[in-house]
């Protein structure tokens, strides 16, 4: 009996030190300044002048691509090329371009005549003569579309305001002479759906520039 009392005693003074070790810890932690960050613990999220510099130096800045919804982006350089050295709306030879949808040597839709078939280059803006290069008439029919275009605008341009009338716009103009309503060269008339092909193509490549 008096060994089990000796063995309740102890486990009281056990319990006595280990209650008031735990009312110091939490003494401890309702009255320490939280004001401060404990090292190592808090990393901060926010970024300095030097560190936001240098992340944007590090960013390359895509540019925006122009024309970036042409269907022929391999042929987009030397369209635009003819386009400027004749002075035809690129956006319009981009247009038809992809409403002809011609095969190579046809992709503008330019049908050769003896005029087409003689036509060997062009002459640059230095005066050189450049022959066409071995590109499936590719330049070679941009630079007689581009042609068509300025031609046609040149006579657009001519026109009274009582004969413009007489067409939507210059897109309407120019369609009943490059692309004609049951011309002989087109059986199954496709030439019907140019004007709205080429007004849609033109409205996004207008977006794109």
């Amino acid at each position: 009996m008096n060994k089990t009392k000796r063995n309740l005693r102890d486990l009281l003074e056990y319990l006595a030190i280990a209650g008031s070790a735990f009312l110091v810890s939490c003494d401890d932690l309702i009255n320490r300044d939280y004001s401060v960050d404990p090292v190592g613990v808090y990393e901060s999220n926010e970024t300095s002048e030097d560190d936001e510099s240098e992340v944007e130096s590090q960013v390359e800045v895509q540019p925006r691509q122009r024309y970036g919804r042409f269907r022929y982006p391999e042929e987009k350089e030397t369209i635009l090329y003819h386009s400027r050295r004749v002075g035809a709306d690129e956006k319009l030879m981009l247009s038809i371009r992809e409403s002809e949808n011609g095969r190579a040597g046809r992709q503008f839709g330019v049908m050769p005549d003896s005029r087409y078939n003689r036509d060997r280059g062009y002459t640059n803006e230095n005066g050189e003569f450049i022959e066409y290069p071995d590109d499936g008439e590719l330049s070679k029919q941009a630079a007689n579309a581009a042609w068509s275009i300025r031609r046609n605008r040149e006579r657009y341009n001519a026109l009274s305001e009582r004969e413009k009338a007489e067409y939507e716009d210059f897109i309407d103009f120019m369609r009943r002479r490059y692309a004609p309503e049951k011309a002989d060269n087109d059986p199954n008339n496709l030439n019907e759906n140019w004007k709205r092909n080429v007004r849609a193509r033109y409205r996004a490549h207008s977006e794109d520039e």
